[in-house]
């Protein structure tokens, strides 16, 4: 296992929650960092979880600090 660290935005989503399940069992990565608003109750060996006000554009840089990779995967609810 290497020793980088992937950062991910939006995790709690239907692709974020697969990439999340491909970055875990990925051995290119040592860590996996969450950014997310609300508690997130899954664990794993690999996974940190940091609470984040995306509003705050400096707390925001803090917590991709040391990042090797960052994916995002924002998106929205098309309504019916």
């Amino acid at each position: 296992m290497s020793e980088k660290i992937a950062t991910l935005i939006g995790a709690t989503g239907l692709v974020g929650g697969e990439l999340l399940s491909l970055l875990l069992d990925d051995d290119y990565f040592k860590k996996v960092r969450i950014l997310i608003r609300r508690p997130f109750t899954m664990n794993h060996p690999k996974l940190e979880r940091k609470l984040v006000d995306f509003s705050d554009a400096d707390s925001l840089l803090v917590d991709l600090d040391e990042s090797d990779a960052v994916f995002c995967a924002v998106g929205t609810t098309l309504k019916k």
